[in-house]
């Protein structure tokens, strides 16, 4: 913890290796990169290859709370940038990028100013990617297979890395103290998923999102058909135009690609006006519902 690699000392120059910034492979386990302070983190930037590589079976192992891309102060470092933020190749499993969760949310990482994808997935099984900050990378956000986008299949039945979990689809956000975000995820049939929620500054080229801004996550089950629709209330803040995006996890751990992008929209008024009187009522409340008593008659 707290290692400048591939920079200089102060983190602002790029002092790039040629190959891995921190390499992890042939079954190694239980290692942690990075933690969860500022004093613990490691700035992984400029490197020729990947940031963090996991690979031959690497397993259980954490990498929280890191710089991978940037330079010290999060800002871009201003180099041509490492190809891949993290990669994991020939069957890791069972590790952690970001929060596991349940965690302190510090443990999510930055990860931009790559030169290809974020995080990139081309092969293992319940590595799971939860909770950091994703953005300004050349490729995916989160790539599967090292194949560009990969698009959600019903029922989820296709293989491949991370078991190619479909990602959500969104279809209405509202901004406001809370953020409100309605979709649905097709999965696997009857299956538990964590629908983690992002917020961006701007588009990705790609159509499909990167993870600019952690916002939040809530928990869904999937219904027989292996569909699993949401209208979740999420407890951070958000401004109309801010783009929106999600990912899903399962509960081995395999987490999705991001979902395209939506707009966050100005919440519509919360008011209606009876027609009898004129009254007029008025919502005071972010509540997703509300509860209104009528007497007199009155018409709504």
């Amino acid at each position: 913890a707290g290692n400048y690699i591939g920079t200089d000392a102060n983190g602002t120059i790029d002092r790039g290796n040629k190959s891995f910034g921190v390499f992890v492979g042939s079954g190694a386990s239980d290692n942690y990169i990075g933690v969860n302070g500022d004093e613990e983190r490691n700035v992984i930037s400029a490197n020729g290859r990947a940031g963090v590589q996991f690979k031959h079976e690497a397993h259980d192992n954490h990498v929280a709370g890191n710089f991978i891309g940037t330079a010290s102060d999060g800002g871009l470092l201003g180099s041509d940038g490492q190809s891949l933020g993290a990669y994991t190749s020939f069957d890791p499993y069972v590790n952690i990028i970001g929060t596991n969760g349940v965690g302190d949310p510090a443990e999510g990482n930055l990860i931009a100013g790559n030169s290809q994808a974020g995080v990139c997935v081309s092969s293992g099984n319940s590595n799971s990617i939860r909770g950091n900050a994703i953005h300004s990378n050349g490729e995916l956000g989160i790539d599967l297979g090292r194949d560009g986008v990969t698009v959600n299949d019903i029922h989820d039945t296709d293989t491949g890395a991370n078991g190619l979990q479909n990602f959500p689809a969104l279809s209405e956000a509202f901004a406001g103290v809370s953020t409100r975000v309605v979709g649905e995820l097709n999965s696997h049939p009857n299956g538990s998923f964590d629908i983690d929620f992002y917020a961006n500054s701007a588009a990705d080229p790609s159509g499909f999102g990167e993870g600019e801004r952690y916002l939040g996550a809530i928990t869904v089950t999937a219904n027989a058909m292996g569909t699993a629709v949401y209208d979740a209330l999420i407890p951070s803040a958000t401004m109309p135009g801010e783009l929106i995006t999600a990912t899903a996890t399962d509960l081995a751990g395999n987490t999705s690609e991001f979902s395209a992008p939506i707009f966050a929209n100005t919440p519509p008024a919360d008011s209606v006006r009876g027609t009898d009187n004129n009254d007029f009522i008025v919502f005071t409340t972010d509540s997703v519902t509300h509860t209104i008593d009528i007497n007199w008659g009155a018409t709504i």
